[in-house]
């Protein structure tokens, strides 16, 4: 939910180029006489001069961004110290001026103070921090390698759990009286899109503004105070001796929550530990979390392609909100006081929307602010295919109870998070129900076959890129000589 100039610093990689000419002796300084060459002798011209070939060593293309970042945590003062490191390519093969970041601690009053930036090593000022974003004043050649490092402190903020929640903007940062969540806690580079800039979305009332490149991360978490809280991340852990590290690579964020209350289960499906995090008196949520979240990853993972990570987490969150990070997903309290068991129950239907985050959003990631149909409503529709797989049945069932077609007709899917309104709708029902029944009107109309492999097909075109409303019609269209015009029409605002 979520200022300055540098100096120039350029590396360049000089590949000395000795011509020697072998034109008489060189071992002597004092003058000496050469004779004239007769008729025979050849004379050396420029066109049998041995020519030098000057070789250009292309600069290294990194893969992603990479975050190395060293997190001290004081628990009970809900205090933190941070130390990261990012190293960035200028990939957009044009000269830059200037970066920006995403600062979105810095939205609430009093949360982040920086301490010092560095420019490949050499401190800087020439930056300005205004509201969440943070621009450097850095020229960056194409191909170009900066390093930036960060240091700052965040002063943790409370979260706001009440009755108002679902006219408010949703808050996972943040702290409650048993737990505390990192979310979009560090400065990142935004994407950068030639022609259009830095994209750095406004936040709103209802969904998600932020856009994200694929990344991989190193991320370091010791506790500074007396409790060491058990720890929900992102990344798979490994070993360290002081303290715990995780990794994650090709990531679009990475999230933490932080409890000394959490109870945890596993499971281990082809490949991938499924880690739930839920609070005494919730051990029925906790476990039925797991078992959709394991049987969600499995489908999904037949159907949009295999799960990139080794690792998924599950946490019980304090809020009425559910919210899916890299990695990581939160899922409302609400669930888990519910539940019974049984096949009316919607927990495992939300447990498998945010996981189905992890292929929508996470693998394909999107501009959730201007377009954020694409990764809800294909999220939501996923959810049809995971009660599918229990029975056709209980994908009917899942219609009726989610959808309500009947309501908001008028409701185009392709609207902003800031223009609901606009169109008197509901940001959920135009952009999460009437996007799911758009798609399966799709379906519907061109055979589960060739829907399915579209999907995947989707999936695996945009791994680890972006893709716009454009790009999926494009390829939509590719994939089938379906007419969807008339089905284009009722769903949304302009052709494609």
């Amino acid at each position: 939910m979520k200022n300055m100039g540098f100096m120039r610093s350029r590396n360049f990689v000089i590949i000395a180029v000795v011509l020697s000419l072998a034109l008489g002796s060189c071992g002597k300084s004092q003058q000496t006489m050469t004779s004239l060459p007769d008729a025979d002798t050849p004379t050396i011209s420029a066109s049998n001069i041995p020519q030098a070939t000057v070789t250009v060593t292309p600069a290294p293309t990194m893969e992603n961004p990479e975050y190395v970042i060293k997190l001290a945590l004081d628990y009970g003062q809900k205090q933190a110290s941070v130390d990261e490191t990012i190293k960035y390519q200028n990939q957009s093969g044009q000269e830059l001026s200037n970066l920006v970041l995403a600062v979105e601690p810095n939205l609430w009053a009093d949360c982040f103070t920086l301490k010092e930036i560095r420019v490949n090593g050499q401190v800087s000022t020439a930056f300005v921090l205004d509201g969440q974003k943070l621009e450097l004043t850095q020229v960056l050649a194409p191909l170009e390698i900066i390093t930036i490092s960060i240091s700052f402190t965040l002063a943790i903020p409370q979260i706001n759990v009440n009755n108002q929640a679902a006219i408010i903007r949703t808050q996972v940062f943040g702290y409650t009286s048993r737990q505390l969540n990192l979310v979009d806690w560090y400065p990142f580079v935004v994407p950068y899109v030639p022609g259009q800039g830095w994209l750095l979305n406004d936040p709103a009332t209802y969904g998600e503004h932020l856009v994200y490149d694929s990344a991989s991360f190193d991320v370091t978490v010791r506790f500074a105070g007396e409790t060491a809280p058990v720890v929900a991340a992102s990344g798979a852990e490994t070993p360290i001796s002081d303290g715990k590290r995780f990794l994650l690579d090709k990531g679009r964020s990475f999230a933490l929550s932080f409890s000394p209350d959490y109870l945890v289960k596993s499971q281990d499906v082809d490949g991938v530990t499924v880690i739930s995090y839920y609070y005494a008196g919730n051990a029925l949520g906790g476990q039925a979390a797991l078992d959709a979240t394991v049987r969600a990853l499995q489908i999904f993972s037949q159907d949009f392609g295999t799960y990139p990570h080794s690792t998924l987490s599950i946490v019980q969150e304090e809020t009425d909100f559910s919210m899916e990070y890299d990695g990581l997903y939160f899922l409302e309290r609400r669930l888990y006081f519910g539940y019974s068991g049984a096949d009316t129950d919607f927990l495992p239907t939300i447990a498998a929307h945010e996981t189905a985050h992890q292929w929508w959003f996470s693998l394909v990631g999107t501009d959730q602010a201007n377009e954020p149909w694409l990764d809800e409503g294909l999220s939501t529709y996923s959810e049809r295919l995971f009660n599918e797989s229990f029975s056709p049945e209980k994908g009917e069932w899942w219609y009726l109870a989610r959808i309500t077609p009947d309501e908001n007709k008028n409701c185009p899917v392709d609207i902003s998070i800031y223009g609901f309104y606009d169109y008197n709708c509901y940001y959920t029902e135009s952009v999460y129900k009437r996007g799911a029944m758009f798609l399966q009107a799709v379906r519907d109309l061109i055979g589960d076959q060739a829907f399915l492999a579209f999907l995947k097909d989707f999936a695996t075109q945009f791994a680890h890129r972006r893709a716009s409303t454009q790009d999926f019609f494009t390829f939509l269209h590719q994939s089938s000589d379906a007419d969807l015009t008339n089905i284009i029409q009722e769903f949304f605002r302009e052709a494609h």
